[in-house]
């Protein structure tokens, strides 16, 4: 009862603003202040409007006096002393109320009693926060205990990495320019046709649930990207390249339809149900039709069902991508934050499991490892992934094929520190939060301050990052836009060319001259006109 309280008491803070210069006037007011549970009634008898009485009279239980808690439930507080050892708070406390805020809710809510004739229930009312607090207690004692428990545990997961930092080249990403248009928010990218294949979010609604991704396509020559029209495909739900193969499927005439496209080559493949068009995925250079009850594999030109049961219930943001018998699956969270990984076992008809509870050392006094910006899996089937909320602490986890984990990077580190939310102390500037196994084995590294190479056990910094956090004015009659960049996604073209992708937009190619000057070049700063392929 007390959690949905406090819930309803965020959502009335609107009514709580309505009502803050009654609630100073109280607090400051030279009356009395009242002594006991009848004293305090009578003052609100005094104090509240007729409109007020009458609102209250009007509310169907005491649960909605709630309202009050930042308002009149504030001055209580702390103009009746229920925070101290006031006349009021003894009396309370004798009734078996401990807590200042359970105090001005008793209060209130028993005068919702008298306004209605109800019975106060007081003594019912004192064991229900005394239940809270006990409660509330036990967690304290259990995350305790489980703090100490992650702390031995992720100790004893540190690889112990080499950290090799020289002077490297400094590359300064250029000034954002912005017109009102978000940037693109790519999940996918892929070399195609001498060029590049971006996939990117695109909202069909206001739901955290109702999106999909359509194509783009960077010309080399014409140093343009361009959006992809598919003449067959009125609207695009999914887009992605297996193989030599681009993939879109989406709806013609209400009707699911998936066109395939190989150089000069286009194919239409009927898809293995009617309905809503699936979620494009990978299993190498294999395409995946993911429903949210089932997985089909595109083989030889005939589908077949590989999996059939429940995918986790948000839709996933980059395209699922089967390895072995995991098929993992990144969501786009809600409100953009918590994209948990997830994954399942296909051999096993497993439920999905999500990286978070699959590690067991997450939890609400550290690590926060809820939210997975980039992930990949080496032909060994190690999984690499990059945990850690939007602009906080960065953490690179392995999840090995057996299930066993190592830490590379705690909380921006390669080194342990028993706070696991991270500190200044031990902040090695390493907030990486996108990764790609490059094709010779090595690991690429990219976060906001520069690129890394991962070998062996050597962590090297080869490039810094500058001007990564942009405060851009585009309109003098409207507050800045304030963005800074988190990449998600990369892959290596060269040994000296990159792409990279935001978690919240912009897409960049970084390339190096010879390996000694290096630029980046916004590819969505530069759409050209869309393209019929």
């Amino acid at each position: 009862m007390r959690t949905f309280a406090l819930v309803l008491a965020l959502l009335s803070l609107s009514v709580a603003f309505a009502h803050a210069e009654e609630a100073r006037t109280w607090s400051n007011s030279k009356e009395p202040i009242p002594e006991t549970l009848a004293q305090a009634h009578a003052e609100l008898e005094r104090i509240l409007p007729p409109e007020e009485l009458a609102r209250i009279d009007a509310m169907k239980s005491a649960d909605e006096m709630i309202r009050y808690h930042f308002s009149l439930g504030l001055a209580m507080r702390n103009g009746w002393g229920l925070w101290g050892g006031s006349p009021l708070a003894t009396h309370l406390r004798q009734l078996g109320f401990t807590h200042a805020d359970d105090m001005s809710s008793v209060i209130l809510e028993t005068y919702w009693c008298k306004r209605h004739g109800k019975d106060y229930q007081l003594k019912e009312r004192a064991a229900k926060y005394a239940a809270f607090w006990k409660a509330t207690a036990d967690f304290e004692k259990r995350e305790m205990l489980r703090v100490e428990q992650a702390r031995s545990a992720i100790q004893s997961m540190m690889m112990g990495l080499r950290l090799t930092k020289r002077d490297a080249p400094v590359v300064r990403m250029p000034d954002k320019a912005f017109g009102g248009q978000y940037p693109l928010r790519a999940r996918f990218l892929s070399p195609y046709r001498n060029g590049i294949f971006v996939a990117a979010l695109t909202d069909r609604g206001s739901g955290d649930n109702d999106f999909g991704t359509e194509g783009y396509y960077f010309d080399p020559v014409g140093r343009r990207l361009h959006k992809i029209a598919i003449p067959e495909v009125t609207a695009v739900h999914s887009a992605v390249v297996a193989g030599e193969t681009a993939w879109f499927a989406g709806l013609t005439d209400r009707k699911p339809v998936l066109i395939g496209i190989r150089g000069q080559d286009r194919s239409t493949v009927p898809l293995p149900r009617n309905g809503s068009p699936p979620q494009l995925g990978l299993h190498e250079r294999e395409l995946l039709a993911v429903y949210a009850d089932a997985v089909f594999r595109l083989a030889g030109g005939r589908w077949e069902q590989i999996y059939a049961g429940s995918l986790p219930s948000h839709r996933s943001g980059p395209p699922p991508l089967l390895h072995g018998d995991l098929l993992y699956y990144r969501d786009e969270g809600v409100g953009g934050s918590s994209k948990r990984l997830w994954w399942i076992n296909i051999a096993e008809r497993s439920k999905p499991i999500s990286l978070d509870v699959d590690v067991k050392v997450v939890g609400p006094n550290g690590p926060r490892w809820e939210t997975t910006a980039s992930y990949a899996v080496t032909d060994k089937g190690d999984l690499w992934a990059c945990v850690g909320g939007s602009g906080g602490a960065k953490s690179v986890l392995r999840r090995a094929k057996d299930g066993t984990y190592a830490v590379a990077i705690l909380n921006n580190s390669v080194e342990f520190a028993p706070d696991l939310l991270g500190s200044e102390m031990n902040n090695q500037g390493l907030s990486l939060c996108a990764l790609a196994v490059h094709p010779n084995g090595s690991l690429v590294l990219v976060g906001k301050t520069g690129l890394y190479r991962f070998d062996g056990n050597e962590l090297s910094h080869e490039l810094e990052f500058a001007n990564t956090d942009q405060t851009i004015e585009y309109d003098r009659n409207k507050p800045p836009f304030h963005w800074w960049w988190e990449p998600s996604t990369v892959i290596a073209l060269a040994e000296n060319a990159y792409v990279i992708s935001a978690m919240f937009g912009g897409v960049y190619l970084l390339a190096g001259n010879e390996g000694k000057t290096w630029s980046f070049e916004p590819l969505d700063e530069k759409l050209g006109a869309p393209v019929d392929w």
